[in-house]
């Protein structure tokens, strides 16, 4: 999968079992780096290294510029920070993908979207 779709991906309306929190760029760090642990290989589209938050992608937070310039992700600004959910222009682009997807995997997006939003990773 590009890096354009997997973050994208994370935070798709499309399978959300209930209503979409938007996810801060920490939660979508952590997300991100779950998909590629779990996921299968193809999901492999970003390199993480250690930092003192945990994992860390650069190239993920260029891909989340690169996003929001092209429309496909709005920023929604919390008392607390900034935080990333799909514009409707996300979703149609993901939209093929999430189709192709089956059920064990659509549940393992539900999954990571659930720690990645849990009280355990707040910041």
């Amino acid at each position: 999968m590009d890096q354009l779709r997997l973050p994208l991906l994370l935070i798709s309306e499309s399978l959300a079992s209930g209503r979409v929190e938007p996810l801060s760029q920490f939660r979508m760090q952590k997300g991100v780096y779950m998909l590629q642990q779990e996921g299968p290989p193809t999901w492999s589209a970003f390199t993480f290294r250690e930092s003192d938050w945990g994992p860390y992608s650069g190239a993920l937070d260029r891909t989340l510029w690169i996003l929001l310039e092209q429309g496909l992700m709005e920023k929604v600004h919390t008392s607390l920070t900034s935080c990333y959910r799909n514009s409707e222009a996300g979703e149609d682009f993901v939209a093929p993908f999430v189709a192709q997807l089956d059920e064990q995997h659509r549940e393992l997006v539900r999954g990571i979207r659930i720690v990645a939003t849990s009280a355990i990773l707040r910041v």
